[in-house]
């Protein structure tokens, strides 16, 4: 029995993650990492980095799936676990049993957020020593999708069955946006001013792929819809990133046909799919100007106006991966991919970094 258990934790813990100092990002050059301790079969849907020792992941573990192993269709024991540059600290903030958490957003390792819920709602704070709650009211049937934030503002967003609510903090005030007839998914920011979402036009609870409409804020509060060329009602937008100056990217599906789209900041680009699976919704953006995307077992990069793309390395006994998100740390190239790593016997965490 100690075998198997030593071989299951091998399988699990295929990724070794080990402190050292940040330095210049190996852009070229892919390790994998011990992921956190769970019970199979378990996967990271969700990471965010403020630097290398602060290293945020989530998911679920004891997963089960209905009808698919997709966001939508996987159930199962909501984790939470921080990296601090030497162990995994499990992070259990009230609320998060019921809920699956949907998206964070860490800025430092004394200030980051979490946004979900799925039976309830869950929106949370970590000021370095307890988790905390805003006051922000939502009806039972709401569910916090996202948040995004910087150090002079923070974002949340809600959608209730007739609209979707986006709170945001500035000057230690919340205000509230009512967007009848949307249902917000994702929000990214530039700056405190100028802040891009993706919505959706109909009741949309969680996301299902059906988001279809580009938002912009140009006073971080007021939400106007931008015109993207090409895109048709059938079309489903599936992932934002903003880089440099004025770069905003997204990425989607024309029925089952791929699409990336670049603004530059006057007009659209089409962008070469790579792989043609532009449906993959994680796009992040380094401090050197590229762009990079997952899919499967394959990380893309896009810089200098050409794709390069990088295997999913393996380790142990992981035989094949499926990646699911891609995080930046800020100010850096250095570049974190997650999902499931596929073992002999079980599924576990999947991380990856080029640093």
């Amino acid at each position: 029995m100690k075998r198997i258990a030593a071989l299951i934790t091998g399988i699990l813990l295929a990724c070794g993650l080990v402190a050292g100092t940040a330095g210049p990002a190996a852009a070229d050059t892919w390790r994998s990492l011990k992921g956190p301790t769970l019970l199979p079969p378990s996967a990271v849907q969700h990471a965010a980095a403020s630097a290398p020792d602060n290293l945020w992941t989530s998911g679920l573990e004891t997963i089960k799936c209905d009808p698919v192993c997709d966001e939508v269709g996987e159930t199962g024991k909501p984790f939470l676990r921080q990296w601090n540059g030497a162990k995994w600290i499990d992070h259990r903030p009230a609320g998060l049993l019921p809920a699956h958490i949907r998206a964070i957003k860490a800025l430092s390792p004394a200030d980051v957020w979490i946004a979900g819920g799925r039976n309830s709602p869950l929106i949370a704070h970590w000021d370095g020593t307890a988790w905390s709650s805003p006051p922000l009211p939502l009806e039972p049937t709401g569910v916090w999708t996202t948040v995004e934030a910087r150090p002079d503002a923070v974002w949340v967003a809600a959608n209730t069955r007739d609209e979707g609510l986006i709170y945001r903090r500035a000057g230690g005030q919340w205000l509230v946006t009512r967007l009848p007839g949307l249902t917000v998914h994702q929000i990214v920011s530039r700056s405190a001013t100028d802040v891009w979402a993706l919505a959706a036009t109909r009741w949309d609870p969680a996301y299902s792929g059906d988001v279809n409409t580009l938002l912009r804020s140009t006073d971080g509060r007021t939400w106007q819809q931008v015109s993207v060329p090409g895109l048709t009602s059938a079309s489903r937008l599936t992932g934002l990133a903003v880089s440099g100056g004025s770069e905003v990217w997204l990425s989607g599906r024309n029925g089952t046909a791929g699409f990336l789209k670049r603004f530059d900041g006057s007009a659209w680009q089409d962008v070469a799919d790579p792989a043609g699976f532009g449906g993959g919704r994680a796009l992040a953006a380094d401090a050197n100007g590229a762009v990079w995307t997952v899919g499967g077992n394959k990380i893309h990069r896009y810089q200098g106006g050409a794709w390069t793309e990088f295997a999913a390395p393996l380790s142990g006994t992981t035989r094949d991966v499926i990646l699911r998100e891609v995080t930046v740390v800020p100010g850096t190239s250095q570049v974190y991919a997650v999902g499931q790593g596929l073992g002999l016997v079980a599924q576990g965490p999947y991380i990856a970094t080029n640093g």
